[in-house]
């Protein structure tokens, strides 16, 4: 199976959630390319990132209680690597206002 770029997820979360599992197969592997927050609030709130190999659970910290300024975008470029071992990438904010979403290229 040939890679594919596409939008992994997304979350409004205001506790820790999954935005994207890789799953458990061995083949299997993911690089997030850019994480987008987007706050459409006129107020500034903060939010966090991390990757895990626990569901729904913070692990290593990519952005933790960073803030995104009111009616603001930041964007997170990196080359995440995730595999069935570090699975998830986990992301929440401290308002509903705030969207994070990933996007990445998915193989094999």
């Amino acid at each position: 199976m040939a890679e594919v770029i596409k939008r992994l997820g997304t979350t409004t979360a205001t506790a820790a959630t999954n935005v994207f599992d890789n799953g458990a197969t061995a083949s299997t592997y993911t690089v997030v390319s850019s994480i987008v927050i987007c706050n459409t609030s006129s107020t500034a709130y903060t939010y966090n990132v991390s990757t895990s190999a626990t569901t729904g659970t913070h692990g290593a910290y990519i952005a933790s209680g960073a803030t995104v300024a009111g009616n603001d975008t930041v964007i997170l470029v990196a080359g995440i690597a995730l595999d069935p071992t570090n699975r998830y990438l986990v992301a929440h904010s401290s308002n509903a206002a705030v969207n994070i979403t990933a996007y990445g290229v998915t193989g094999p």
